[in-house]
């Protein structure tokens, strides 16, 4: 069991510690990316004092996530920035745009199934190492409300990450004024893709 003043001890000197120790746990060489610190806190009883997070196998996550972001011009087409970056999680912005509504008006689901791949894809992506490029493989999209309203919050988390494979949970907002709606929500499976010819980041 590792030792560890849980007086004293902080997140990032927990995560230090864990990461030193992770041979003994889990064994050399093991893959440890993505790797939900909740499992980790209950193996060395620190769950009551720690919240649960993911640890990114490339610690530029952040950068590396904005770049390809930035190349995407579906999304600079729909006006779809990226407004947060965390391991495991990404929050995208959309304003209305009549443009890019059906016939009545709401935004068309094909719009929305277009943000909520991206979120699915820049959470998992967030996660995987820093030589990885991110495909979607799966998705299964569910429409619970006319999406009509001055803009969108679209969230994206991981719910399991693995070596090859990470599902994600994505969801779309519709913000008017101080109120915020469930609009839809998608289930995603993406691949992590390494040394494909014609793929990079």
């Amino acid at each position: 069991m590792i030792k560890a003043d849980i007086k004293q001890v902080n997140l990032t000197e927990c995560l230090r510690v864990v990461t030193a120790k992770m041979g003994t746990f889990f064994g050399k060489g093991s893959d440890t990316r993505g790797l939900h610190l909740e499992s980790i806190y209950k193996i060395n009883g620190l769950e009551k004092w720690m919240t649960s997070e993911f640890i990114p196998a490339d610690e530029n996550y952040k950068e590396k996530v904005v770049k390809s972001f930035e190349r995407q011009r579906a999304m600079e087409t729909i006006g779809i920035t990226l407004e947060t970056i965390e391991p495991g999680r990404v929050v995208l912005h959309m304003p209305y745009n009549q443009a890019y509504t059906q016939q009545h008006g709401f935004v068309h689901a094909g719009i929305l199934s277009t943000a909520l791949d991206s979120a699915c894809g820049y959470a998992a992506f967030s996660l995987m190492p820093r030589e990885a490029a991110v495909l979607s493989i799966e998705y299964k999209v569910n429409f619970l409300a006319p999406a009509m309203g001055d803009g969108f919050i679209i969230t994206g988390q991981v719910l399991k990450a693995g070596r090859t494979i990470t599902v994600c949970q994505a969801e779309v907002y519709a913000v008017n004024g101080n109120e915020k709606k469930l609009v839809a929500q998608m289930t995603g499976t993406l691949m992590t893709v390494i040394g494909r010819e014609g793929i990079d980041q």
